[in-house]
């Protein structure tokens, strides 16, 4: 049982990751998690861990399927996936004029890092203009952020 279950999440993050075909999409997403593995400080702003240009930050709920992520966010896209995976999978949709900049779609113990928004309903959104400031906790050589600032709409 338990070699299925290796096997089956193995299997979801080779699908997240050849969904994502787009270069740059990748390169951001990639750039954006080697930023927060490098934080020493124990609180960062979210603008100071993106390194390109971005409107929008959108979470989704566990197991949101990509057409009603396309509903929020306002367009189709072949760079927009479902965060169909599980609740521990960390799932960051970054929007500029319409098209998807950087998607991370994975497990914590695959990135190295866990972003937590708190509660909310479905999805939450993050305006780039807002200062969006996360407290960060290092274990086991994972980094946690979690949310603190209430401009989050």
């Amino acid at each position: 049982m338990k070699k299925k279950i290796v096997i089956f999440v193995v299997f979801m993050l080779v699908a997240c990751l050849l969904a994502c075909g787009n270069n740059t999409i990748n390169s951001n997403a990639e750039s954006f998690g080697n930023n927060v593995r490098k934080i020493e400080s124990t609180q960062v702003e979210l603008g100071d861990l993106t390194e390109f240009e971005w409107d929008y930050l959108y979470t989704f709920s566990p197991y949101t399927p990509k057409e009603t992520i396309e509903d929020v966010v306002g367009f189709e896209s072949k760079d927009i996936r479902g965060n169909i995976v599980s609740e521990g999978t960390v799932y960051l949709l970054f929007v500029k004029d319409n098209k998807v900049v950087a998607n991370v779609c994975s497990s914590v113990d695959s990135l190295g890092y866990h972003i937590s928004f708190g509660s909310y309903d479905k999805y939450l959104c993050i305006e780039s203009s807002k200062k969006a400031v996360f407290s960060v906790e290092t274990e086991d050589n994972v980094k946690y952020l979690e949310y603190v600032q209430d401009e989050v709409y």
